[in-house]
């Protein structure tokens, strides 16, 4: 499982094709259940790496040892011809909504 977590106008803009969009700081806030809920092969994403790692930090210490970085982010997998979908600049979705999106995930 690929996990994205960009802001969402980033992941609107351009993101790899059946990744799902957790951003970053909701992510912070439910890791224990996470990680919990998660296989052993979750894979984060960001621009740079920055942020997966910082995210791949929480879930190590939540109990999910399994999750890796993707290296160079979503430009290196695009540069490498992954599959990619590109959309248009989105509204930020309001915190509430990604929340939900986020506890839809965890179950």
């Amino acid at each position: 499982m690929i996990i994205d977590v960009r802001d969402g106008a980033e992941f609107e803009t351009r993101h790899i094709r059946g990744s799902h969009h957790v951003p970053l700081h909701p992510l912070k806030e439910l890791t224990e259940e996470f990680a919990a809920q998660m296989a052993s092969r979750v894979v984060l994403v960001c621009q740079s790496g920055r942020r997966a790692e910082e995210a791949r930090k929480n879930l190590d210490a939540a109990g999910l040892t399994g999750a890796r970085v993707l290296t160079g982010g979503v430009a290196s997998y695009a540069a490498a011809g992954g599959d990619i979908v590109t959309g248009r600049f989105a509204i930020l979705v309001p915190c509430i909504a990604v929340y939900v999106a986020v506890r839809a995930l965890v179950g």
